[in-house]
């Protein structure tokens, strides 16, 4: 029997892993049904926007874990902290300068 290279890869060993992509339609069925699954309830007069309210966190909470998480993950661990810093900086440079101009009254000639 030969050797086996290191390099070779292992068709046994070899793992599937969905990418982003191929995860999102799934998220975005689960997120939809999820809204199936709420009862029918008279809103509270306490809170009318209840129904809402909980819907929205949802959604967002869904966002969140499915996409932004993942997101910033990858980018804390792929990202060097210069380039992080430096990007920081940056963002932080343009958005003083945008709120600089906020004072400013544009006239407009009527």
């Amino acid at each position: 029997m030969a050797p086996r290279r290191s390099g070779a890869a292992d068709p046994q060993a070899m793992t599937f892993r969905p990418t982003f992509a191929a995860r999102l339609p799934t998220v975005l069925l689960c997120l939809s049904l999820a809204g199936c699954a709420t009862t029918q309830a008279a809103p509270s007069p306490a809170d009318p926007w209840e129904r809402v309210n909980r819907s929205t966190y949802a959604f967002n909470d869904g966002l969140d874990r499915a996409v932004l998480k993942p997101v910033a993950k990858g980018y804390r661990r792929y990202v060097p902290q210069p380039v992080r810093t430096a990007h920081t900086d940056t963002s932080g440079l343009l958005l003083s300068i945008w709120e600089s101009l906020g004072p400013i009254n544009v006239k407009t000639s009527s």
